[in-house]
């Protein structure tokens, strides 16, 4: 009996010293400045149906890199997405880009990576961008496939990182 507390007691010693490690691992990772998704309603995107995340950066010096994630289902119709992404900064000046993100290759093949029946990706927009001024800014997404309702993207996400310390495209 004594064995058995010892042996429980030794597998939650060494339990506890991976879980430092992982956080020790993680606190040692680059962190992102932002990341979040908003999720498009019924995975239908209506043409004119605009998607914002707001973003308010500290430090106008540093330069940082800008990432689109998308989640497509895999039966969207198409191969790629165009978006139309208006940034506005804290002045309120608007710069407005159009982005194309490519969800399969030429065969069909998707992209990204699997996860069920989506299939997610991303993408990098700006990098080793300097955000001019400290604020907020404000990225506005915006579904430019000429299609009145966009259908299988369920979800579209932002991701901010200092410059150079994040993954590129198609994860």
């Amino acid at each position: 009996m004594n064995k058995r507390i010892f042996t429980h007691s030794k597998t939650s010693f060494y339990m506890l010293i991976a879980l430092a490690f992982a956080l020790l691992l993680h606190a040692c990772s680059p962190s992102d400045l932002y990341h979040d998704t908003r999720k498009i309603p019924n995975a239908i995107w209506p043409m004119g149906y605009k998607t914002t995340f707001e973003f308010t950066f500290a430090d106008s010096l540093k330069p940082v890199d800008v990432f689109v994630d998308i989640r497509n289902y895999e039966d969207y119709p198409y191969a790629n997405l165009y978006l139309f992404l208006d940034t506005e900064f804290p002045d309120g000046r608007r710069f407005r880009d159009t982005l194309e993100c490519l969800l399969a290759t030429p065969e069909g093949k998707w992209l990204g990576r699997k996860n069920g029946s989506v299939r997610e990706s991303r993408f990098l927009i700006k990098r080793n961008v300097i955000l001019p001024r400290k604020g907020t800014y404000h990225f506005i997404f915006e579904q430019g496939m000429r299609e009145a309702h966009l259908r299988g993207i369920p979800e579209i996400g932002l991701k901010i990182s200092p410059a150079g310390q994040s993954q590129n495209t198609s994860r």
